[in-house]
């Protein structure tokens, strides 16, 4: 199992001893620290939501990085999003010839940034120049389901 999916797993499915989902004293970071680590992935993502006009619509991107309690991914129409927004997210996994999976989730829209600066040093970067990113938050838990491949 690759090791991003199973540390997801681990943070929505908590042991038997932590059934409660709460978080030790220990596990507490100070807010400029991040809870969860995070990795860079190229999943395919869809969304879908409404905008600001209340008019739904549906994007396909690609993730950008993922921890145990969020995401970032790259939009392509970022006028079509705002903070505290709802959305709906088909996250899709590297398969095999014969097997492939989709993650299915909700969350919330916490930040929309140019990716030209980087979060963490507040420096300009001209990798990702012009590129705009919608960081997440999860508010469900995941549901993997099996996909039949196409093609």
């Amino acid at each position: 199992m690759h090791p991003i999916i199973k540390r997801l797993l681990q943070y929505f499915f908590p042991a038997p001893g932590n059934a409660s989902g709460s978080l030790d004293a220990s596990s507490i970071k100070p807010a400029n620290e991040r809870s969860f680590d995070r990795f860079s992935l190229a999943f395919e993502v869809r969304v879908d939501s409404v905008d600001t006009f209340g008019k739904e619509f549906t994007e396909t991107s690609a993730l950008r990085d993922v921890s145990g309690s969020g995401a970032m991914f790259i939009t392509h129409t970022p006028e079509a999003y705002f903070k505290g927004q709802q959305l709906k997210l088909s996250i899709f996994l590297a398969g095999t010839n014969t097997v492939r999976a989709c993650v299915k989730t909700e969350a919330e829209v916490v930040r929309i940034q140019s990716m030209d600066v980087d979060t963490d040093s507040g420096r300009t970067s001209k990798r990702e120049g012009g590129k705009t990113g919608v960081a997440i938050k999860f508010s469900l838990p995941f549901e993997f389901q099996r996909m039949e491949n196409v093609g």
